[in-house]
């Protein structure tokens, strides 16, 4: 009995010895399928990606993520449309907003959602593109020049958004760890970090005009003047007003836009892009 239980205990000790010096190594795992994000982002085609994730919020704002889109709720408070639908019940969100009985977490949550989605998308674009990414010549240089300027312009328009429908709003421009507790800013303070960043935009001039063909919808220096030049008249920012006057003025002198001789034609599929667009 006695030699039954040495052997047992030996056994035992041979099997504890063998774990404890093969260490940890055994359980390391190389995943074949999945880089880690320090070494996927390390070249163009792969930050390129991530402005592309920038972009993709701009359309959840439509129908398909939150069955309105946003553009009816101004035309509603402004009193420029009257809330309605199929029958008494329908749309309800509308008719929360025309009579002011709307609150931060009714109606617009989606679109709260939505707004920080992209800030967050835009800021994870600037990490990448600076921290993991070493351009190798001129033009891959200036395509990260390009590539910056984009996803600033994107995350002004995505914190216009917050700005407009809540004023104070927590703003930053490194993407909150841990507890994900922000400082939330007044709406003051808030306008002039998106006008910072859209003047940094502008300075650096490494937008195009305008984009054409594969590029369409992509941001561009007139997209910048333009978000500029709201955020400056909805704050009723006069300090500004010459600057955003001298960039209407450029873009209508520019001679890349035009009216279209039917109005009614811009609202049709076919006038998407139209040669009134300036972005869309």
């Amino acid at each position: 009995m006695k030699l039954t239980k040495y052997i047992s205990y030996a056994a035992i000790a041979a099997i504890g010895a063998g774990l404890t010096s093969c260490g940890s190594e055994w359980l390391d795992i190389t995943n074949n399928t999945q880089d880690p994000i320090e070494d996927y982002y390390t070249n163009e085609a792969n930050i390129f990606q991530s402005v592309v994730a920038a972009y993709d919020p701009l359309h959840w704002f439509d129908y398909a993520n939150n069955y309105t889109g946003i553009n009816i709720y101004p035309e509603v408070l402004a009193d420029q449309c009257f809330p309605g639908g199929g029958d008494v019940n329908d749309m309800n969100q509308w008719k929360s907003v025309f009579n002011f009985e709307t609150t931060a977490t009714i109606v617009l949550d989606t679109n709260y959602s939505n707004a920080y989605s992209g800030v967050k998308r835009c800021n994870d674009a600037i990490h990448y593109m600076f921290d993991f990414w070493q351009p190798s010549n001129q033009q891959e240089l200036e395509s990260r020049a390009r590539y910056e300027s984009e996803v600033l312009a994107l995350r002004a328009f995505y914190y216009n958004h917050l700005w407009h429908w809540w004023g104070n709003i927590v703003y930053y421009d490194k993407n909150l760890t841990g507890d994900f507790l922000g400082v939330q800013y007044t709406a003051d303070e808030v306008y002039g970090f998106i006008i910072a960043d859209l003047e940094k935009v502008i300075a650096a001039d490494n937008l195009p005009e305008k984009c054409e063909g594969s590029e369409l919808g992509r941001v561009t220096k007139h997209f910048v003047y333009m978000l500029y030049t709201e955020v400056v008249m909805y704050q009723r920012d006069q300090s500004r007003y010459p600057t955003a006057l001298k960039y209407m003025e450029e873009i209508i002198t520019s001679t890349k836009y035009d009216l279209m001789d039917d109005f009614a034609a811009i609202w049709e599929v076919s006038g998407e892009w139209c040669r009134e667009s300036v972005f869309e």
